[in-house]
């Protein structure tokens, strides 16, 4: 990722995604997606539970296929409950 370059070839570097961007923004694109398909990302967003299944869950107890959930308990097949 970080690549170290002369001054020389860091500004030729830098007019050759100069160019390519005037160009053909849709490239840049491209390689940005390219580029963040190889990173790790973040499966789940779960703070402060036990039991649960679902997705933007926080201080929950219990909860079943639910998204977007705060403090809830028992409940089941819910979203945006706070």
């Amino acid at each position: 990722m970080n690549k170290q370059y002369s001054p020389e070839e860091y500004n030729l570097k830098k007019s050759e995604i100069l160019t390519t961007m005037s160009l053909n923004p849709k490239s840049i694109e491209k390689v940005f997606q390219d580029f963040t398909q190889n990173l790790p990302h973040q499966n789940l967003v779960l703070r402060n539970t036990e039991n649960v299944v679902g997705d933007m869950i926080d201080n929950s107890k219990n909860v079943v296929q639910s998204f977007d959930v705060s403090n809830g308990e028992d409940i089941r097949y819910c979203y945006e409950v706070t």
